[in-house]
């Protein structure tokens, strides 16, 4: 699969069936060789023989986000036999819109309930309620008043995220 033909006599039953597994477990979890294949990835300590023991392996759908996978033999530290695997991927977060939200604390309460009651007092009185659409349409207009209500409060300046002096950061200065 990788390795070179004067590997061949690694080829042994055992190892056949003992790779079988693994490239089964590699389709069933649909990973991907990153690494390109014929790097070196280890020196042998004695012989200093190059071999690839090493790969790097990730997801199907991730595959796109790796800029760079490869091998930095001079970067190996002193006294190791691998070679380090140096990866860069792009990881630009999604950017999320936030909408705009009341500002709960700064409304005037009085007044909300004021209007509040006057449209409610629009839609017939409660009554019992016996199917499953007559639920759905009352609760629907009610909705419908209450967010209507709503709409002239303050706008929160935070994007709708809460903040406070009294927060702890999660990180020490």
């Amino acid at each position: 699969m990788w390795e070179l033909p004067n590997n061949s006599h690694l080829f042994t039953v055992a190892n056949l069936d003992a790779m079988g597994v693994l490239i089964n477990l590699l389709a069933l979890y649909k990973l991907m060789q990153v690494l390109p294949p014929g790097l070196a990835t280890l020196e042998a300590s004695n012989t200093k023989n190059h071999t690839r023991p090493d790969n790097m392996s990730c997801l199907e759908e991730l595959e796109h986000l790796f800029i760079q996978c490869e091998v930095k033999y001079h970067l190996r530290p002193v006294i190791t036999d691998h070679y380090p695997i140096i990866s860069s991927i792009d990881f630009q977060p999604e950017q999320i819109n936030t909408s705009s939200r009341p500002n709960y604390r700064e409304a005037d309460w009085d007044e909300f309930n004021k209007v509040l009651a006057q449209r409610l007092n629009t839609i017939p009185p409660p009554s019992k309620i016996t199917t499953p659409e007559q639920f759905h349409r009352t609760f629907k207009k009610i909705m419908q008043i209450i967010a209507e209500t709503s709409n002239p409060l303050p706008i929160r300046n935070d994007g709708g995220r809460e903040s406070s002096t009294k927060t702890t950061k999660w990180y020490n200065n």
